[in-house]
Parts: structure tokens; sequence; C-alpha cells
């Protein structure tokens, strides 16, 4: 090869080399007064997550500002979006709206500058507005500070029709993913339980007591909260740190503000998939504090049908139990739902332990019913009635 083209060719690599080299930038953000302390970003480049993972987490300068340097290339576009950890959290503008991404252009692009940006709102937050969907009265505990798992933690808490007009005490329901529960503009993929609808629709009826609901908003770390020991494939195993979070600080925390009877047949828990797992293992773990457990659609392969191996050992509670499942979900190629077969195991595990009166445990396959907060939403009222009604 001739000097010149070798020349040629180093010249080139030396061009591109230039044109591609590294630069790094720090990105500023003031965020409202009431984020909790996990904010992260999700963008167009590898490093922030191609806008599929939000997992870029944002170091806390003040209560109101979150920093994160990065290395990028030089001469590219980026665009984000401030998240609390899913699109469920996305920044909005001072009315809730969507707002457009964050960008910095490539001409913009200043090695070790600070760019600095405001987020007015992240959805989940409004209290109200043409666009929410929630129905009856109200309660954020914004940023609830919480020691024994390192952060705050949104509680939303839905209140009986007649909370406000009497001074009774009412009963206490636990459920998880609060963000799914009430409004679409914070729900998975826009779907919601409805459970103020149902709730209020049971109460006009007659059919139920009044319930106070507490909603607790999931987390980035849903797996690993909502699993009572960790899977060989899938990890988590951080169940009891969340359930001790609801029973020593949460709980008490909620007596103290609301008006709500105490005593375990008085508390309920209730969730679905792994939120169903985690509230019948706290069934069982946890029945001095829990009398009225909710195990919808519980994922109950988890970590080889532990639970199954668990409630066997344990045997004795004395809780008022809800289980149930939908005839299709997790179908197979063949059209076999293996959470069926899953939940009638455990079904016969339960009466055979001794869960044969229908006054303290009620089994259920919802025809048709799927893996989904529209099946979810619809049976909603049976384990409702089945815990409050005024029949019991």
């Amino acid at each position: 090869m001739s000097k010149c083209i070798c020349l040629n060719v180093f010249m080139l690599y030396l061009l591109s080399s230039m044109l591609h080299a590294g630069l790094k930038i720090r990105i500023l953000v003031t965020v409202p007064d009431y984020t909790p302390n996990r904010v992260v970003l999700c963008g167009s480049t590898p490093n922030l997550g191609s806008w599929v993972k939000h997992s870029l987490k944002l170091s806390k300068v003040s209560d109101t500002k979150y920093q994160v340097d990065l290395d990028l290339i030089k001469y590219r576009d980026i665009a984000f979006k401030v998240t609390l950890g899913g699109w469920d959290t996305v920044q909005k503008d001072s009315e809730f709206k969507d707002v457009s991404n964050f960008q910095i252009f490539e001409d913009q692009l200043v090695d070790g500058k600070t760019y600095q940006f405001i987020v007015d709102n992240f959805n989940g937050f409004q209290e109200g507005g043409s666009d929410h969907t929630r129905v009856g009265n109200f309660q954020f505990l914004h940023k609830f500070p919480s020691e024994i798992l390192g952060r705050n933690r949104e509680i939303l808490v839905y209140l009986p029709p007649d909370y406000l007009s009497s001074s009774k005490d009412f009963p206490l329901l636990i459920m998880h993913d609060g963000n799914n529960l009430f409004d679409a503009q914070t729900a998975f993929l826009g779907n919601e339980w409805k459970v103020d609808e149902v709730m209020e629709s049971l109460h006009q009826e007659n059919r139920i007591e009044g319930v106070i609901i507490a909603g607790v908003y999931n987390s980035i770390n849903r797996m690993k909260e909502y699993t009572p020991v960790k899977d060989p494939e899938y990890g988590g195993g951080q169940g009891k740190l969340y359930l001790d979070f609801l029973t020593k600080e949460l709980i008490p925390s909620l007596h103290k503000k609301f008006r709500i009877k105490r005593g375990p047949q008085n508390t309920g828990i209730m969730g679905s998939s792994l939120g169903g797992l985690i509230s019948l293992y706290a069934g069982f773990e946890y029945s001095k504090y829990f009398g009225l457990v909710g195990a919808i659609s519980p994922s109950l392969w988890w970590s080889d049908r532990y639970m199954e191996t668990f409630i066997k050992a344990k045997k004795k509670t004395n809780i008022k139990l809800w289980l149930d499942m939908g005839t299709q979900e997790g179908l197979d190629e063949t059209g076999i739902s293996k959470p069926l077969k899953d939940a009638r195991s455990m079904n016969q595990l339960l009466q055979s332990l001794g869960f044969t009166n229908s006054m303290k445990y009620q089994y259920f396959e919802h025809r048709g019913g799927t893996h989904s907060e529209k099946s979810w939403s619809q049976r909603l009222y049976k384990p409702i009635t089945f815990f409050f009604g005024k029949m019991n």
C-alpha cells in the first residue's frame, strides 16, 4: 500500500474520531417540592434508555433540584423526558397537560456545560381537573417517609362517602399498585381498576359498610417488594421489608390521621399478580395485622410455587381469605392456563388445611377473565362485598 493511501486512511480515521469524540455534560432539573426521592430520565440515546428504560437516576442536590452527568457522542441531538420511574409519572406542565420533550441540539453541545430544565408537575399528583377519572373523596400523602424502605412513597387514600358527614370509625383496606386503582391518568397504559367507582356504587346500593382504602403507589422496586423470597431467575425477595413498612410505619400513621377501626378483623390487604402474592403471604406471616386478605390473580408460580410450601408449613391462621383467577390468564400454545392450574392447586391445599367455611374463605374463577386491570375491575365487587358487605 502506498504512503499516500495510508495517509488518506489515517486522515479519514482521525476525522472520524474527531467527529465522534465524546463529551461530558451535566443536566440539572428543578422539580416540584412534592417530588419523591427518585427522579430519572428516559430519552433518545442508549444511555438515556432509548425511550424504553427509565433507569438513568439523577442525584439529589436539594429538595427541588436533581442532576446527572452524561457522557455523550459529539454532534448528536438528544431528547428526553423526566419521570419518577415510568410513563405513568411522566413530567407535565403547570396544568398537568402533556409537554414536549426536552431537547439539546448538536450545535448546542459543549463539553463540561450544565444544561438546566424545569419540570412543573408529574403525572399522578393532580388533585383535580378535566382529565382525571377519580370519583369521591381523596387525600394524597405526598412523599410519605419510610426509614424501613429508605425512600419516600406516594399514598392515595380513598375516603367513603359518609366519612365527612359522620364521626364513626371505618375499616381499612391496604391495596398495592395504588397508581393503577383510581385514575386512568396514572394507571398502567391508562387502564385503572375503577376502585372508586365500584366503592361509590356499592355504597349507593347500600351493599357495604364504608371503607377507607389506602392505595400504595408501586415503585421501581415493585418486583422486590411484592415477593417474599428470591426467585432464581428474577431475584426479588424484599417482601418482609415492604410489609414491615406497611405495618410499622404506614398503618400507624393512617390511624393517627384518619378514623380507622383497629384490629386485624378490621384491616385488609389486597392486590393482583405479584400484589396478590404478597397479600397472600401477608395473611399467613402477618396475620396479627391483616385479618382480611384478597389474593387477586396471584403470581403463585413465583420461586417454584414457594407459597404452597410456605403455607403447608405455616398452616394455622385466622384470616378471612379471598382467592381468585381468570380462566384466560397465561394461556399457552395449547390453550392451557398454568396460572389457573396453580390457583386450583392452591385452592385444594387451602381446603385441606381447613379453609372450607364459606364465610371465611371464597375461591372464584372468573370465566373469560384475563390478567388485566379490566378483568380485576369487573370482579372487584365480589371480594369487597365478601369482606365488607352488610350481610357479613
